[in-house]
């Protein structure tokens, strides 16, 4: 599973639409998109960011490591998303 797989599935996993998650992660609507297609790879930094907007880790963002989590955990992660 690439960058791109792991954004777009951990967003509707999340509940988030990609305006929530641009949002969130303090990018354009477009390089999310831009994210989840493959056409780009996100910097850095904005990996970073990325991660923390969806609650898991670097390595996990990489598709590394499997990013289970319980449904209350999630939850919880995509409420505090929204409201960002």
């Amino acid at each position: 599973m690439g960058i791109s797989d792991v954004i777009r599935s951990r967003r509707i996993v999340l509940g988030l639409s990609q305006a929530e998650l641009a949002k969130a992660a303090g990018v354009s609507l477009r390089q999310i998109a831009r994210y989840e297609t493959g056409e780009q790879q996100p910097l850095f930094s904005v990996a970073t960011d990325l991660a923390n907007a969806l609650g898991i880790s670097l390595a996990q963002l990489a598709g590394q490591i499997s990013y289970d989590l319980d449904r209350s955990e999630e939850r919880r992660v995509g409420k505090e998303c929204r409201s960002r």
